[in-house]
């Protein structure tokens, strides 16, 4: 069994990222993965409230939210701050687009 360090893996990201100029789809994929898995546990209409950082992982929360919303689920997004940037900041503005409520810090 091999691991993965949290450095290790934002080193193969990045890596991925910059091959392949898609930088994206990992949010996508892990946004699918998310809903995916509320879906199991929630009715489709349920309301469900994603805390976000502003970082990667807080880009894959927009990204959830958005997918959550457009199924016809509620969605709001209670941001840990306000200073999210690069994919994250993508999502955020996706969600907004899509109808997802944000909740500042």
């Amino acid at each position: 069994m091999t691991t993965i360090t949290p450095d290790e893996m934002k080193s193969l990201e990045m890596l991925f990222m910059s091959e392949t100029g898609t930088p994206s789809i990992l949010m996508e994929h892990a946004a699918q993965g998310l809903a995916a898995a509320i879906s199991r546990h929630a009715p489709k209409s349920a309301r469900v409230l994603f805390l976000c950082g502003p970082g990667n992982n807080g880009g894959d929360g927009y990204a959830a939210a958005r997918l959550w919303r457009s199924g016809g689920g509620q969605a709001d997004v209670w941001e840990v701050t306000s200073a999210v940037r690069g994919d994250a900041l993508t999502n955020r503005t996706l969600a907004l687009l899509h109808g997802v409520r944000i909740l500042p810090s």
